[in-house]
């Protein structure tokens, strides 16, 4: 995935979004999401999950406790 630079390219996405939304909530779901979903890629191995979102351990640690994710390998 190349990495998201702020283009028109890279963020076409945006586009679809309603005009007005809560920042602070779709932030979360997203955020949430991409956690997910490098945990489900990784087999649940948090340290492998850590490295592809490019977070420390301690990190994705604290954020699967803020979103109440259960990880299940480690």
């Amino acid at each position: 995935m190349p990495p998201i630079h702020g283009n028109e390219d890279d963020l076409h996405w945006i586009a679809s979004l309603p005009d007005a939304v809560n920042l602070r909530q779709l932030l979360e779901e997203i955020e949430k999401g991409l956690i997910l979903r490098a945990l489900k890629s990784s087999g649940g191995v948090q340290a492998e999950a850590a490295r592809r979102l490019q977070l420390s351990r301690s990190d994705l640690a604290y954020k699967l406790t803020e979103y109440e994710i259960k990880a299940d390998a480690e």
